[in-house]
């Protein structure tokens, strides 16, 4: 019987460790990563470089409700963000709140290269996803519109060769 009641405890505890593990750090996140580039000397079609907010509008028009927030170098929001800055340059997340939550959300960072290699540009675009595809979804639409936002562009998925988009 003292061993029945151990056994019992036992597996008792490890039901309450992964019930409590979920629920303060929510379910696991797929992670899917593109990387864009912008050429040397390639040309805007505006006279004003691409903000974050003309990214934004872009994926607003295909249906979804873009929440701005900057991060950090790791990718954590930090804070509400000011979308009219111009794209290159700028690291932010993307969240609709309707795709999930628990760190779910499409970071962008763009950075800009100097010296021998001004105007050109590096972007990672990275969807996590808590539940289904929905992200990895709008990292594709994103992909596109910054194509037309920055003709000349490329990007390279985690599995694909690098490909022209724009």
């Amino acid at each position: 019987m003292n061993l029945l009641f151990v056994i019992a405890l036992a597996m008792a505890g490890m039901i309450a460790f992964f019930v409590a593990r979920r629920l303060l750090q929510g379910g696991s996140l797929a992670k899917s990563e593109w990387i864009v580039t912008m050429p040397r000397g390639a040309q805007t079609t505006s006279p004003t470089p691409p903000t974050v907010q003309d990214l934004a509008k872009r994926l607003a028009s295909v249906g979804y409700k873009p929440e701005l927030f900057e991060v950090d170098d790791l990718g954590n929001a930090r804070g509400p963000m000011d979308a009219r800055v111009p794209l290159i340059g700028t690291k932010f997340v993307i969240v609709d709140p309707r795709l999930g939550s628990g760190g779910a959300g499409l970071t962008i960072r763009f950075s800009q290269l100097s010296g021998d290699m001004k105007g050109a540009g590096l972007s990672f675009v990275e969807a996590r996803d808590s539940s289904g595809d929905a992200y990895e979804e709008m990292a594709i639409f994103a992909i596109v519109e910054l194509a037309e936002l920055l003709p000349g562009s490329c990007t390279s998925g985690p599995t694909s060769p690098l490909a022209r988009v724009g």
